[in-house]
């Protein structure tokens, strides 16, 4: 199946740690089924492309209407999304535990 990505929303689920985060698109991961193996088998250049990054302060982001982002199966899509999350504990607050 296909689908068009036309724009980003970064939705406050309440995290007090989330410091920013990277969203980043995966062009050829054959085989692939998870992190530990993307890592493992040293396919992170595969997901380089930022397709978009948040941080406080950053707002929804919407491509022009004749531009998306293509992911699916076909040749030249995108085949995975990888998002790569930074939090931060400034205070170093014990036992904290970030759900979002």
């Amino acid at each position: 199946k296909e689908y068009n990505i036309v724009g980003f929303q970064y939705l406050n689920m309440g995290s007090k740690h989330l410091h920013h985060f990277v969203l980043s698109e995966c062009e050829s991961l054959s085989n692939i089924r998870n992190f530990e193996e993307l890592r493992e088998n040293n396919k992170m250049n595969e997901c380089e492309n930022t397709m978009w990054g948040w941080a406080p302060g950053i707002d929804t982001m919407r491509l022009p209407k004749e531009a998306a982002y293509r992911v699916g199966p076909g040749k030249g899509q995108i085949k995975a999304l990888y998002m790569d999350i930074h939090y931060d504990n400034p205070f170093s607050e014990e036992g904290v535990r970030d759900t979002s």
